[in-house]
This record gives structure tokens, sequence and C-alpha cells, in this order.
């Protein structure tokens, strides 16, 4: 039995920055359609909704679906709250800290 031979750095690497290119762009449309989550909408929905999406504006079908399923949970690739549902979440903590602490106030 013969042995396959091995892969060169370069032919590596230049697959890795094209699945990477990629991931990265869906993983933009992917945060986008989560942080505009519909009204009972489930994963599967969100997901169609991102994929829709980039087929729409990168012109292409999104074919690295199965590896995105497992880099999705890595903090480069994790969904981003946008920054006005962190500053609402931010405005509501505060408001419940400051009314939840003994007063001083006579």
């Amino acid at each position: 039995m013969q042995k396959e031979p091995y892969r060169e750095v370069n032919s590596m690497s230049s697959k890795y920055r094209e699945m990477n290119k990629k991931i990265s762009a869906f993983c933009g449309y992917y945060t986008n359609a989560h942080s505009n989550w519909p009204s009972g909408a489930s994963d599967e929905t969100v997901l169609a909704i991102a994929m829709s999406k980039y087929h729409t504006k990168e012109r292409s079908a999104f074919t690295y679906v199965g590896a995105w399923e497992i880099f999705k949970y890595f903090l480069k690739w994790a969904p981003v709250p946008s920054e006005v549902a962190r500053a609402k979440r931010s405005k509501i903590f505060e408001s419940i800290e400051h009314s939840a602490g003994d007063s001083d106030v006579r």
C-alpha cells in the first residue's frame, strides 16, 4: 500500500485563507440575523435567514456550514450583541442596582 503524499504548507494555507474569509463573511450575516431575531423563530430559521443573505450578497451558496457549526462556539466566530442591546442591558442593570441598594437619603 502506497502512502499519500503530504500536503505542502502553501496548499493548506490557501485553503484555510479561503475558508476563513467565507466563514467570517457568513458570521457577519449570522450575527445580523441573530441580533434581529424574529419573534417565534428557531435557530434553524435564523440560520436560513443568514444563508439567504449570504447567497444574495456574495452571489454563491455558503458551503462551509459543517465547519461553521464547529467554529461558531469559538470566540472569534461567536455572535456579538449589538451596541444598542448592550446599552439597554446596562441601563436596566444600573437602574436595578440603584433601586436595590439601601438609601441614605433622608
